[in-house]
């Protein structure tokens, strides 16, 4: 399997919120545009005001996610490991099908943090990569792969910093970084997806302590 990842900075936003802002944001979950705007907080309405310069938001379709928690040191705010997004699946439970990758379809991520140096990144993959996928455990072996090579000081990587907006094209392997310091986290991204929106408010997150080896 050929990785190529492709991706970049579209705008900058305020990096900062409060934690009282951060704790109260609601968190959305498979949201249209119309419903992020009617349902989302002021956190995401900023992340929406600066995407709506670079894409037709209202007329075409988009699923939008947030999240917002609360780390410690070492601490994950989604499941870790190298993995691509909104890859197909044939059904629910399945690994997921990488001859359906569609460099073509593009995600678009922004963190808001309540510390100056940020509390969690997200890492992109900044290099092409080509190695053999056990299609068993897909993202499970594109992490020992991807960890291997870094392990070994051979792969080239880039953090996103809070306050990019940033977009990247499924093809481009990526992972949630461990937080570095005590703080709040708030995780915006909209995505061109094969799922209709399902417009539910999350209720709950899960934070991580170890990392995880693929799903």
């Amino acid at each position: 399997m050929l990785f190529r990842p492709d991706f970049g900075t579209l705008a900058k936003i305020d990096p900062m919120g409060s934690v009282s802002e951060i704790e109260s944001e609601p968190m959305l979950f498979s949201a249209s545009y119309s419903f992020a705007r009617r349902k989302g907080g002021p956190l995401t309405q900023r992340c929406l005001d600066a995407l709506r310069e670079f894409l037709d938001l209202e007329n075409k379709q988009y699923v939008i996610d947030t999240k917002s928690v609360m780390l410690m040191p070492g601490m994950y705010p989604s499941i870790p490991g190298w993995h691509c997004d909104g890859v197909i699946r044939a059904k629910d439970g399945d690994q997921p099908d990488l001859s359906k990758m569609d460099p073509g379809k593009i995600h678009f991520i922004a963190m808001i943090s309540s510390n100056e140096d940020g509390v969690s990144n997200t890492r992109l993959l900044n290099e092409n990569v080509a190695f053999k996928v056990d299609k068993t455990r897909v993202w499970g072996s594109v992490n020992d792969e991807l960890e291997k090579r870094e392990r070994k000081k051979r792969l080239k990587t880039v953090c996103i910093p809070d306050g990019d907006l940033v977009y990247f094209t499924q093809d481009t392997p990526h992972r949630a970084e461990p937080a570095h310091s005590k703080g709040w986290r708030f995780f915006f991204r909209c995505s061109e997806y094969h799922m209709e929106p399902m417009n539910k408010i999350r209720h709950q997150v899960q934070v991580y302590t170890t990392p995880q080896n693929g799903w």
